[in-house]
């Protein structure tokens, strides 16, 4: 027969083991911790790069590279949920065009600009 096997006494525990908590590992919360330095670490150059391009471009490169920034975030969105999630979504593309036309309706009318990013 298969007996149960009877809970380890506290002694025999580690000393700062948790009592009742299962899954709990101490090297995978380390390993959270180390993932999480090196996602901060690959973020560090693109938002340096981001903070550099408008004092070494012209005005039409940096709204170049603005227009990429913008195609690449909408692209990331629909590779998540097209791609990743199997999900046909034609949302991201709907909210992309009215943000863009309301974008462009406030330059027209010339809105100040903190209004525009606001919106």
């Amino acid at each position: 027969m298969n007996a149960a096997k009877p809970a380890p006494d506290a002694a025999a525990r580690a000393p700062n083991a948790p009592a009742a908590v299962s899954g709990y590992n101490r090297s995978s919360h380390r390993g959270l911790v180390g993932s999480f330095r090196r996602g901060t670490l690959r973020a560090l150059p693109p938002v340096l790069l981001a903070a550099i391009l408008p004092f070494v471009l012209s005005d039409y490169d940096l709204y170049l590279a603005t227009l990429v920034a913008i195609y690449a975030i909408a692209t990331l969105g629909l590779d998540i949920v097209f791609g990743r999630a199997g999900q046909l979504s034609l949302s991201h593309a709907s909210f992309f065009g009215l943000g863009a036309y309301g974008a462009a309706l406030m330059a027209a009318w010339a809105w100040p600009w903190w209004t525009q990013i606001r919106s």
